[in-house]
Parts: C-alpha cells; structure tokens; sequence
C-alpha cells in the first residue's frame, strides 16, 4: 500500500512520542527524508485548537486527525491505513514561533499542511514539487487574511525559515512570499467583492478582465451547502490536473445517495487516450470508493483506501462505453453528496493552425515579416513553426477570437502591424476555460498550449493609434515541424542578444557581467543565452524574457551607479522575486519555466541615466 507524502520543507530537531507507526513508502521532500516508522502522540492543546479554527474559516469538516510526530518539520500524509493525517514537530514550531516573535507563523505552517489536503495533493503520485508547494502557500495566505491576519503576519513563517535557493521539491523563498501575498490578496478581493488587483508594469493597479464563466464556482461553500462543497472539491481538483494538461470530459455529475448505496453513470472513452476519473463527496462523509468497469462489465481499476477523494488514472487499451460507480462507504448522515467526473490527456491528434496562403497586403506583409524574425529566433532554440499563419484585424480596444487544433503541447505567438504598440493574448480549452494569458504591455505575446485538442485564441488590442491594427499568429514546437511529438517541451530560453556591447558604458558593465559569469562558473553555473543591455533612469527600465526551467537573473551596473535593484513578475504580473538591497549585483530567483518581465531601478545612480547588464545563469 502506498503511503503519499507531500511536506514543507523546513529544518529543526526530531521531538519524541509516544506510539509507533508503520510507512510502508513514501515521497521525501528533501535528502532527509523519512524512517520507515515514525513516533506519534496526541497533539497540544494549541496546535489542536488552531487547526480546529483553520477548519471552521474554511466552511469544511475536519476528515482527518494531527499528531504530534518524529518528523523534521510539519508534513501531509496519508498513512498506509488510507487515514489522513496532519503532522509536526513540537520543537520546530516553539522554535519557528521564538524565531518570529508571533503565533501566527505556526497558524501559517499548519494551514499549508491543510491545503495539501484540501487541493487533493497528497493523492497524486510524486510527492512534492514546486507547483503543488505554491498552491499550499497561496492557501495559507488566503486562509490567513479569513482568519484576521495582518499579511506580514501571514509571511512572517516563510521569510524565516524557506529555503532561498529552493530545491528540486521546493521553491525559492521570493516565489512562495508571492504566492502567500497572492492568497491573501484573493482572499481580501473576495470579502469586499472586488476581482484582485494585478501589479501593472507601469506602477498602476489594474484589474483583470473576467474570463468567459466556468460551469462551477470556486468560492468556498457554506457547512450547510453540501452540494457547493462537492463542486468545490471538483473545481480544486480541475485546477490542478489541467495543469498538466488534462482537460475535463464529463462535469460533475453529483447525486444524493445514502451510506452503503453505489451511484453509476457511462462514459465513453477512447484507446490510446489516458484519463483521470476521481470521486469527491460532502463533509458529512468521510469514505466513497470509486471503480471503472469495461463495456463487458470486468472491472478495469479501482480505488477502495479509506478516504475521501479516491481517483483511478487509466489508458484504456479499447474504445467504448465505461461505467464509473461511486459507492458510499461512510456516511455520518442518512444520505450524503457525492460527485464524479474525469479528464482526458488527449495524444496523437493533428496540426490545424492558420494558412498556407501569404500575405495579400501591406499590412500583412508587415506582419509576415515580423512574426518570420519570431521564426529564426525561434528557430536557434530548436522550435519549429507548425502548419501556416492566422491573419486578421481587431478593432483599436476590440477582441476577436479564432479556434485550432493542436496535436501536442506548443507556444503560440503573435504580433501586430507598425500602428500598435500593445497586443494580447489569452487562450481557452475546449471547456471554455482560460488555460493561459499573456497581459504584458508589449507586441509579442506568447502563450503556452498545454497538450492536444481544440483551442480558441483571443486577440485583444490595447494599444492600437488607429481605428484597427492587423496581426499575425504562429505555432511552434520543438523539434521537426512534421515529426510526431509526445510530451511537454516547456517555453524555450530566450534572454538578452547575443551582439557584443556598442558603447564604452556597455563595456563597462560587459566586464562586470563577465566577472559574475567567472564566479558563477567556479559554483557549476553556466550563463544561459545572451546579455541583456539597456539604461535606466528615475523611472525605471523593463524588458521581457523566458526561461525554460529555475534561473538565476543578476543584474550590474555602470561606474556612476552605486545602487540598482531588480524585480520580477510572472506572466500574470504577478511579482515573484526580487533584490532591493543596498548594492550594485542584484540577484533574482527564477522559480521555475515561464515568460517574466524584469523591472530594473536606478535609485543609486549619480547622472540622469546608468547603464545596466543582466544575464541568466542556471547549473
């Protein structure tokens, strides 16, 4: 039996206990790791009563139980009896709440814990990673602004204890403030009933537009909407397989049945295709198992733990009808909700993206040819153009959408005529479901499609002079565009040029750049792509790059400039780290693959401008 393990990496002593538990497998979440056996004992009072209070802010009933534990830090688990477990150490947290001068950092430590639970984490195999620890985060933030925490309450915790480097399992400590300020942002929007506020480049708060409806909501239900909490726990587990790629085939069919009564319904799934079928029911439940039988009634895959969410991933071999049964195994009332649905990874499939024909005016050609430099860029990191290019125009602040099919994962680009400053992208699944968005102010936007199937683009112009502005869009993908293509390439890097300096400032900060590079090479460092150059004054100064996995960004400057920082925002505008110290290296984690801006400040600099260089650097 399976033990799925999802934990903060944190570091401090073991603490005793009291009774002895068998592990029969687990996921480590660090070189650690954990003993095949672990000494529990009931929890504090403290910790007890705060989980309690976690709970209650989050209109849930507790399905599992705390334990004080042998363990380094605070953990997740699921033990090999199907119980859910959350788990910690005594002297971690005195020493965690000594450390911060506040009791709000264990508040913040066990709320993670809960979101792995709550988010579905501690069923999918793997254990921790990077985008799972952020969702924890962004959990704990929003549970925390719920519960009267001030945000640097809500920080306190992680700007202690996380890890500045990150690791493999774990991101770098910039990356997980921004998801918990993320949280606790959504969840302040959500009481005044105002959409969260996105950092614009520029300084300015903006709004995000609303994307089109999704069929469920993703508030958290009241105790007494049981079944809000069943769509809720559906959503939360949408959420996180779409993104990797999955996309929901069947929304939730939901039914009230009493305890020890099964619910089925068919589904029809294709071979060659890999699904994932999951259960989930309201708080008045503790226990539902799920099976999945073959259109000749032999059962195919089930999932009988004792828990709660059970999930069954299959690649069924035959094409044809299926029944899924949900059985109602504990039941604390006379009946309880239950919900069912499934999602597809869809491979194989075709290309179908834009046009052959070329450009049949000025204004396209201006297009052709801006998106064919896209293509030899692209090109010099082993990304080939898929089928031709979509044409069209959009009214100045208008939209305008068009669909394609893709066979597998790919990025797709735009660009716009000489008359446009500004253009959008945001695209949708099949579902209608925003799957990816690129906001920048900028006239190359670039979204990432996560795996095959029918898409829709939206085209947003924002920065159009004139009454319209043409653009052009292209698909690309690693490798040859006619080859086959089965997984995930991630966005390309893309940093800086590759031109030498121009000027004798941009020699300067060439020569410094290149004594960071030396040092970085002695840690097994490598620089990634090229250099980027540029001036900054009281105003600041911004460009735009990709990185294909965790980078390091470092930043010099001129000999007139004693002081520059850095910050850097995703693809949503969302800051996830930056260096504001007093000095002229600012040095930026990148937390993982993605498209950011880089805001560059000037605050130490003795003229009217300065010149900066910045490079990328990963081992």
């Amino acid at each position: 039996m399976r033990v799925l393990l999802v934990a903060l990496a944190l570091v401090a002593a073991s603490a005793s206990a009291q009774s002895l538990i068998e592990i029969d497998g687990y996921c480590p979440f660090d070189e650690q790791g954990f003993e095949a056996q672990i000494y529990v004992s009931p929890p504090d009072d403290d910790a007890e009563q705060t989980v309690a209070e976690i709970v209650r802010h989050t209109g849930l009933a507790p399905n599992f139980v705390i334990r004080e534990a042998s363990i380094p830090n605070a953990a997740a688990v699921i033990d090999g009896n199907g119980e859910r477990l959350i788990l910690y150490n005594q002297e971690f947290m005195r020493s965690v709440r000594e450390r911060t001068s506040s009791s709000w950092s264990e508040v913040s430590i066990l709320a993670h814990e809960l979101g792995h639970h709550l988010q579905g984490h501690t069923l999918l195999a793997g254990g921790s990673c990077p985008p799972i620890e952020l969702e924890a985060d962004r959990f704990s933030g929003f549970v925390l602004y719920r519960m009267g925490a001030t945000l640097d309450d809500a920080l306190r915790a992680m700007r202690a204890i996380a890890s500045e480097e990150g690791s493999e399992t774990h991101p770098p400590r910039s990356a997980r403030l921004a998801a918990i300020t993320n949280g606790y942002a959504e969840s302040e929007a959500l009481a005044s009933r105002q959409p969260p506020p996105t950092p614009d480049p520029e300084g300015e708060p903006t709004t995000v537009p609303a994307p089109p409806p999704i069929p469920e909501s993703s508030d958290v239900p009241d105790e007494t909407d049981y079944e809000g909490q069943v769509r809720w726990q559906l959503e939360s587990i949408h959420t996180r397989v779409s993104r990797q790629g999955f996309t929901r085939t069947v929304d939730g069919h939901l039914a009230h049945i009493d305890a020890g009564s099964e619910e089925r319904f068919t589904i029809d799934l294709d071979a060659g295709q890999e699904y994932v079928i999951a259960g989930v029911c309201d708080n008045d439940c503790t226990d539902i198992d799920l099976r999945l039988y073959d259109p000749d009634g032999e059962l195919v895959d089930e999932d009988v733990l004792e828990d709660d969410v059970p999930v069954v991933t299959v690649t069924p071999d035959r094409e044809g009808q299926y029944t899924i049964e949900g059985i109602m195994y504990e039941c604390q009332t006379e009946f309880c909700f239950i919900g069912l649905s499934a999602w597809v990874r869809q491979g194989g499939g075709i290309d179908q993206f834009g046009s052959t024909a070329g450009p049949d005016n000025e204004y396209e050609e201006q297009v052709a040819g801006y998106l064919d430099r896209v293509t030899s860029e692209l090109a010099n990191n082993q990304l080939s153009r898929v089928g031709g290019t979509q044409y069209g125009v959009v009214e100045a602040n208008g939209t305008v959408r068009f669909t394609f099919e893709t066979a597998g994962p790919a990025s797709l680009v735009g660009v716009c005529d000489n008359d446009c400053l500004d253009v959008d992208l945001r695209l949708y699944n099949s579902a209608g479901e925003l799957v990816d968005e690129d906001m920048l102010e900028d006239d190359v936007p670039i979204v990432e499609v996560p795996g095959a199937g029918q898409y829709t683009a939206e085209v947003r112009m924002p920065g159009c002079s004139t009454s319209i502005c043409y653009y052009a869009t292209g698909l690309y993908r690693e490798g040859d565009s006619d080859s086959g293509f089965g997984s995930s390439s991630g966005p390309a890097d893309q940093f800086g040029a590759s031109d030498g300096p121009s000027n004798e400032y941009e020699e300067q900060v060439a020569g410094y750049l290149q004594r960071v590079t030396d040092e970085f090479a002695i840690e097994g460092a490598r620089k990634v792509g090229g250099t980027q150059y540029g001036t900054a004054g009281a105003d600041g100064s911004r460009f735009v790059f990709e990185a294909s996995a965790e980078s390091t960004i470092v930043g010099v400057c001129d000999n007139d400039c004693s002081d520059m920082d850095l910050r850097i925002y995703d693809a949503s505008g969302d800051l996830v780290g930056e260096d504001v110290l007093v000095d002229d290296v600012p040095i930026v984690e990148i937390p993982g693959p993605g498209r950011y801006t880089a805001e560059v400040l000037m605050p130490g600099c003795s003229t009217a401008i300065c010149y900066y260089a910045a490079g990328m650097y990963r081992k």
